[in-house]
Order: C-alpha cells, then sequence, then structure tokens
C-alpha cells in the first residue's frame, strides 16, 4: 500500500495539471502576435536604414507639434 502525500504536495500536483495546458494554450496565442510583432519591428528597422521616417515616428512628431501649437 502507497502512502498518501502531504496535502500541499497534492494541491501542487493538481493546479500543476489544471495550469499546464491552460499555459499552452495562452502560448498558441500569444506567439502569432509575437511573430507580428517581430515582423512589424523588423519592417521600421528596415525603413529607418533605407532613411525613410517611420510612420509611428511621423505620427508622433505631427502630435508633438500639435500639442506645441496649442500652448
Amino acid at each position: 500500500m502507497t502512502a498518501v502525500p502531504p496535502f500541499e504536495q497534492l494541491r501542487g500536483q493538481v493546479l500543476g495539471a489544471i495550469t499546464a495546458p491552460l499555459y499552452t494554450i495562452v502560448g498558441l496565442f500569444t506567439a502569432p502576435l509575437q511573430n507580428l510583432v517581430g515582423l512589424i519591428d523588423a519592417r521600421i528597422e528596415q525603413l529607418q536604414a533605407e532613411g525613410e521616417p517611420s510612420p509611428v515616428a511621423e505620427e508622433s512628431s505631427s502630435e508633438t507639434q500639435e500639442t506645441e501649437e496649442q500652448e
């Protein structure tokens, strides 16, 4: 006959069995988003290397100009 593990150990095993698949599902959903962000960052760096300003920089500079004009 085997002895039952302590309560804390059982609780940890149950929580691990529940959370492991959840982490896997979250990873499956976030991986494409991380890939998309990496792709966008690479494109921004490519455009900056070619000497073109990034669209993000243009938006932030136009917002800064509008704020300065309002003051």
